[in-house]
């Protein structure tokens, strides 16, 4: 989202300098760079208060919203209004919280401080000649994080609402006006302020649509802003959060690059095998990719312990270096339990488990769940790594031979011909695929290649992971 945001700003600035906006190029700049400067700032004194680290990543990407959607202002005349909608955002996501998650958008909120001191937003980034980049980074940035869903589920409510209350000739310019587009594809996909469920996040796209006709046909200011808000608490409602300090129990190291990294929860944590939760682990100096992960639960819900494992490469991450340095005793934050990635509630029905080297954590739940419980499915697990080093589990996976699970190990990549092979029933299977991105393409291919249909796979990934 940040390098998106970066993109839509440097061709405002462009089309500012060549006069295809009525902007002043070096001015957007400048208010830009306050903005960043304040929420910076702000967030830094919030969190201090707070007593906890901030996110840089997170005050920048808030500070390009508002500039995009606020002003341009005479930053030296109005550097007391930027100051107060900085501050607001920022206070947001530490004042107006619930479980220690902030229940707005932070944009949002900033933008209806300025309207109180008598600025509105003027949603200047709505312009015919942005449309193009806006429409094509946002579909890039949607598909990265797969919510495309619930963008689409707006605009398609959206469009359908004014056909029902609008003359159809006024339809073309509100989709010609880039500022609904970017709506919906930055500030109505905030993952922390809309559902995690999918089908959840679909229903949340819909009622702010209906919302914002509504507002709208009221006539009221700040449209936009007021249904996104009204969604918020939706979402919140729909999908109430929690936040618990887990404390790490042990390490288990699984291979020379993998670990386990079990931990005690003060209270159980409900989830259904093959679910992820949001891990924030607050350290120094984070990298652009901040201190915020989503990673599978790789225990089963029968287990007392959390389990999470991952890959540690080096170089890596600074979210992983800090993790692979943690002690037994020390903390991490989980919360929003979510995912889709379940088993079906149908016990007879057949699967196949094909993974891709870390990608076998939500497996390693769903099966160890089985085996607890003795419920017999019949499965065949395809296991694809780089080398025979790199299987995990296997000891696991051996018992639950028992209860009906064909264990198939691949060194390399898993392909139709290896499916073929060894699933010879394959078009009878839900087909479940977890792994990096990459893998999780080329498999849905390869299948779509031997006339596998869409709604037989169910797919799960872990962005970051360039090969298996």
């Amino acid at each position: 989202m940040l390098n998106f945001l970066i993109a839509v700003l440097a061709a405002v600035i462009g089309f500012s300098f060549f006069g295809i906006l009525p902007y002043g190029g070096l001015d957007i700049l400048f208010q830009t760079l306050v903005f960043i400067l304040l929420c910076w700032a702000a967030n830094k004194i919030f969190t201090q208060i707070a007593g906890i680290k901030p996110n840089p990543e997170s005050a920048v990407i808030t500070a390009l919203i508002l500039s995009l959607i606020s002003g341009p202002f005479n930053v030296w005349s109005d550097w007391i209004i930027l100051l107060i909608i900085a501050a607001s955002a920022m206070a947001s996501k530490y004042v107006l919280v619930w479980n220690k998650s902030h229940i707005f958008n932070p944009a949002a909120v900033g933008v209806i401080a300025g309207m109180v001191m008598g600025y509105p937003a003027s949603w200047w980034i709505g312009s015919k000649y942005i449309l193009p980049v806006i429409l094509l980074g946002g579909y890039i940035v949607l598909k990265k994080i797969r919510n495309l869903h619930l963008t689409l589920s707006f605009l398609a409510a959206y469009t359908i609402l004014l056909i029902l209350t609008r003359p159809l000739g006024q339809l073309s310019g509100v989709f010609l006006d880039s500022a609904i587009i970017f709506f919906a594809s930055v500030m109505l996909v905030e993952p922390l302020t809309s559902p995690q469920n999918k089908a959840k996040r679909i229903y949340f796209g819909i009622f702010v649509a209906l919302a914002l006709v509504i507002f709208q046909r009221l006539g009221l200011a700040y449209s936009l802003e007021l249904s996104l808000l009204s969604g918020n608490m939706l979402s919140r409602i729909l999908s109430p959060d929690f936040r618990m300090a887990v404390v790490l129990k042990r390490k288990e190291y699984l291979n020379q690059s993998i670990i386990g990294f079990w931990f005690d929860s003060l209270r159980p944590i409900v989830f259904q095998p093959g679910q992820y939760l949001e891990w924030t682990l607050s350290h120094d100096k984070p990298d652009k990719r901040g201190i915020r992960r989503y990673f599978t639960i790789a225990s089963s819900p029968t287990e007392k312990e959390i389990l999470l494992a991952t890959r540690i490469s080096d170089p890596g991450s600074t979210f992983k270096k800090e993790l692979a340095n943690m002690n037994p005793g020390r903390e991490i934050t989980t919360s929003k339990v979510s995912g889709d990635f379940i088993l079906p509630k149908d016990t007879s029905r057949k699967l196949l488990f094909i993974a891709g080297g870390i990608g076998i954590t939500p497996y390693r739940s769903m099966i160890k769940f089985m085996l607890d419980s003795n419920e017999k499915r019949d499965i065949i697990l395809l296991y694809g790594a780089r080398n025979k080093e790199d299987f995990v589990f296997r000891n696991l996976f051996s018992e639950a031979e028992r209860i009906g699970l064909k264990n198939i190990y691949i060194e390399g990549g898993i392909d139709s011909e290896a499916i073929k092979l060894n699933t010879p029933d394959f078009t009878e299977r839900i087909i479940y695929i977890s792994g990096p991105e990459p893998m999780v393409e080329a498999v849905v291919g390869e299948l779509k290649s031997i006339g596998v249909k869409k709604t037989m796979i169910k797919t799960d990934y872990f962005p970051g992971y360039e090969k298996i």
